[in-house]
């Protein structure tokens, strides 16, 4: 054999062992390759596995919270997304979570029209603000149906200057129907308690007018008297009703005003001129319960004055006073309603005409209604005229 063919079997064998040994290094390279794909699969997977098991836990969660969870996405250029909402979207919206995870204009395209631009704005100053976003809206859907909507998320700034909403949407159709219902009772409640009023009052007052008329057909001035004397009572009962009726609020009187238009009224009727009426009414609220008996015993204390308390010529005052005062112990607010004059004071026989009195009597029995405390003497301070005093407390209001 000659030297030439030595050399080249000696070439081939050295490429051959290289080839072999390129191949065993090549194939070395690929195996660790593929431990690295396959482990990097593998982390692939579990970390699936793991962001399932997180979305099923929180779509398990969420299907237990009334109404539905939610991520909301609003782009830079004004273009929105769910990329989360659980199941409770198609009861709400009537969609899937798939449709509306890239885009929500099928959300805003249901949206009541008398309610989307209030929607919008609400949006648009959450994201500008980063305040939570609250609103109650409507949506409509093509058969008709209208639900009543409460949106409530809180906003976060992404670094692409999105902003994402976390938060929740639950139907709130029936709170607002029975709202309505409400609405409605009152309002059928308060037209009712209006029309009882104005009824009672327009009563007492055809009663009056008939009082009238029969004080004018009478000879005798005792019983003159006595019917003016019921008139001047059922009037102090018919402007109560009036004022009720006018004010459309029942459940309390403000007192002081009362008292004034009462107190006013009684005095023209009856007053010949020479006498003043002075008023110092301070403002409380009371129920109707204490507020009649009030009335009526003004009434019936400015009569009395104006019968006994000055002569035919003579000149004077009568003061009306309402005032707060000092509760002791904490204890209900304590008031004083007291009715003097200026006049002649009380006679020496005073306790013994008093018995026979039944205007008198009547005040003793109003001030026992109020559960309050009647004084009655001189003027405080005068050791003059006369003072009638009725010490009460104010009822809690309903």
């Amino acid at each position: 054999m000659s030297i030439s063919h030595l050399f080249v079997d000696w070439l081939v064998v050295i490429f051959l062992a290289m080839l072999l040994l390129w191949h065993l290094m090549l194939r070395q390279r690929m195996q660790k390759k593929t431990r690295i794909l396959s482990d990097a699969l593998t982390e692939l997977r579990q970390a699936k596995q793991v962001s399932d098991h997180a979305l099923a836990r929180l779509q398990k969660l969420a299907s237990r919270v009334p109404g539905m969870v939610y991520q909301f996405l609003l782009r830079p250029d004004g273009s929105a997304c769910f990329p989360f909402a659980s199941e409770a979207i198609r009861d709400i919206y009537r969609v899937s979570p798939q449709q509306v995870q890239d885009d929500a204009t099928c959300i805003f395209a249901l949206i009541h029209p008398q309610d989307l631009n209030n929607v919008r704005l609400s949006i648009q100053d959450s994201a500008r603000q980063l305040t939570p976003w609250q609103c109650e809206y409507r949506v409509k859907f093509e058969d008709g149906t209208v639900l009543w909507l409460f949106g409530n998320a809180l906003p976060e700034k992404c670094h692409d200057g999105a902003t994402l909403w976390h938060g929740f949407i639950t139907d709130i159709t029936e709170r607002r129907q029975v709202d309505v219902a409400l609405q409605t009772s009152l309002k059928e409640k308060v037209a009712l308690l209006n029309e009882v009023h104005h009824r009672v009052k327009n009563n007492l007052q055809v009663i009056t007018s008939l009082l009238r008329l029969e004080a004018k057909r009478s000879g005798q001035p005792d019983t003159k008297a006595t019917l003016t004397d019921m008139q001047g009572r059922i009037r102090a009962m018919a402007l109560l009703h009036e004022s009720l009726y006018r004010s459309g609020v029942f459940a309390s009187v403000d007192l002081a005003s009362y008292l004034k238009q009462l107190a006013t009224q009684a005095f023209r009727a009856q007053s010949s001129g020479a006498v003043r009426l002075q008023l110092a009414l301070a403002s409380v609220q009371v129920s109707l319960d204490q507020a009649t008996p009030c009335g009526l015993l003004v009434n019936e204390l400015i009569s009395n004055c104006l019968k006994h308390a000055f002569s035919a010529d003579q000149g004077g005052d009568i003061h009306i006073d309402l005032h707060a005062l000092a509760s002791p112990d904490g204890n209900a607010p304590q008031w004083c309603l007291r009715v003097s004059d200026t006049g002649v004071g009380l006679p020496a026989d005073f306790e013994a005409r008093r018995s026979h009195s039944l205007g008198l009597h009547l005040v003793t029995d109003l001030a026992h209604q109020l559960g309050g405390t009647l004084t009655i003497g001189a003027v405080p301070g005068s050791g003059s005229g006369a003072s009638f005093a009725v010490s009460f407390s104010v009822a809690n209001l309903p």
